[in-house]
């Protein structure tokens, strides 16, 4: 009979799949992969999340904050939205 891996605490090897997927990427998938589930199961309110983070977006285009979109854009996406055209 074969023997079962054991957990082991002190074990550095990264959990990723086949490890060549990095921490921060996991994450980002998985936070993607959440949020595309809460949309779909809230559309109204997901709906309503977008409509304030375009506003948001829109005050930053108007004070210049072109940091600032790229992270609310990817905000917008995250709950299925698709970021205004124009910076």
């Amino acid at each position: 009979m074969p023997s079962k891996a054991k957990y082991n605490p002190t074990d550095d090897t990264p959990a990723t799949t086949g490890g060549q997927e990095s921490s921060e990427q996991a994450h980002a998938a998985a936070a993607q992969a959440r949020a595309t589930a809460y949309a779909k199961a809230n559309p109204d309110r997901a709906a309503r999340e977008i409509d304030a983070l375009i506003a948001e977006r829109n005050g930053y285009v108007s004070r210049g904050r072109a940091d600032r979109l790229a992270l609310v854009d990817e905000q917008i996406r995250l709950r299925g939205g698709t970021p205004p055209d124009g910076n």
